[in-house]
């Protein structure tokens, strides 16, 4: 019998163990591909994780295709005996080893959903005001089927988007009890805007079909596309350089030293912006659309919780830089219009 999500968050959280059986409620994934087949693992979620991440896909495939998969898991799977701290792929657990993960285990993680207002006070479990009870399955592709695919193209714009995640939240939160509170911005009425050329300002609520332009002088105060991006949100955390070890035998001079002296010597490294070396580096492939898509799945779910691993470049000299890991997070940076950091380990000398 298979839990429901509400059954699934009290068994955890009550209990602070994993759920007896799978939930019934993670059988989604949204691609830009038809089909889930292939011989590598693939994140499983709720249908209003999958409308989340179609948001953020929108904003990199504008002119794709997109693919609602619905998913059965096979009767032999095993539940992995711990529930991981956001996606086992990018090392944010401590205490989880993806090696670890066997041929048949489902990890299941914990995975909100950004752009959700909780009340006050915080029920358990809950990481942000803005984020909501939300778990996901890690899983190889051996262990499930595709039972159905939807083509989501008619009327897939953000209007739909936000109909659709506001239907389900509001479902979500019925079935855990909770106070629902949709996903706007429940001050607007209160929020002012200021002129940046004159000393007017006004509430959003009085803006009319113009809403940043000045009642006063005139002036455009539209934000940028990119000050309403994540542009200026993202941040960037230290790379892994023990689970980045196998890019860095593609050289012989961190394979001359080993892996640990590799780790030390990647640890002394400074981060940079891209465009101060841009010229200089090389193995760089900034043609995202190309890249490997469950990397840009990586980078997708990343870059949407706001903080990216920084890419691995290794000096040489003044003019001679090399990419050693994060090709894909460094072009879906770039596509994004943000001049990334990049981590430089130095063995110029």
């Amino acid at each position: 019998m298979s839990l429901s999500l509400a059954q699934l968050i009290g068994e955890i959280i009550a209990e602070n163990k994993v759920p007896s059986t799978i939930p019934s409620d993670i059988m989604y994934s949204l691609s830009t591909t038809k089909g889930m087949s292939g011989n590598h693992p693939y994140h499983i979620g709720t249908l209003l994780q999958a409308l989340h991440r179609g948001s953020t896909m929108m904003d990199i495939y504008p002119e794709e295709k997109f693919y609602l998969h619905t998913v059965k898991f096979n009767p032999n799977v095993t539940i992995f005996p711990k529930v991981v701290d956001d996606d086992p792929e990018e090392g944010y657990d401590d205490d989880f080893n993806i090696r670890d993960v066997g041929e048949t285990d489902v990890v299941i993680y914990d995975n909100a959903v950004e752009g959700m207002n909780y009340p006050e006070p915080l029920p358990r479990g809950c990481k942000t005001a803005n984020q909501s009870p939300n778990y996901s399955i890690y899983t190889h592709s051996r262990n499930f089927k595709v039972v159905k695919v939807e083509e989501l193209t008619t009327g897939w714009n953000g209007d739909d988007y936000n109909d659709k995640t506001n239907q389900h939240s509001r479902a979500l939160y019925a079935a855990c009890k909770l106070e629902y509170v949709p996903d706007v911005d429940e001050n607007f009425k209160d929020s002012k805007i200021e002129c940046n050329n004159c000393d007017w300002s006004w509430n959003k609520v009085d803006g009319g079909n113009d809403l940043y332009v000045c009642h006063k002088c005139g002036y455009d105060n539209t934000p940028s596309a990119l000050e309403s991006s994540n542009v200026n949100k993202v941040k960037y955390s230290n790379p892994n350089f023990d689970s980045e070890w196998e890019e860095a035998e593609r050289y012989p001079e961190f394979v001359k030293v080993g892996k640990e002296e590799w780790i030390n010597i990647a640890n002394q490294g400074i981060p940079v912006t891209y465009s101060s070396i841009e010229d200089k580096l090389g193995n760089v492939d900034l043609d995202f659309d190309s890249l490997e898509e469950p990397k840009k799945k990586r980078f997708i779910h990343a870059f949407n919780k706001g903080t990216v691993e920084m890419s691995i470049a290794v000096k040489f000299s003044d003019n001679d830089y090399d990419l050693v890991a994060g090709n894909t997070r460094l072009a879906g940076l770039v596509k994004k219009g943000i001049d990334p950091k990049i981590w430089v380990v130095d063995i110029s000398e």
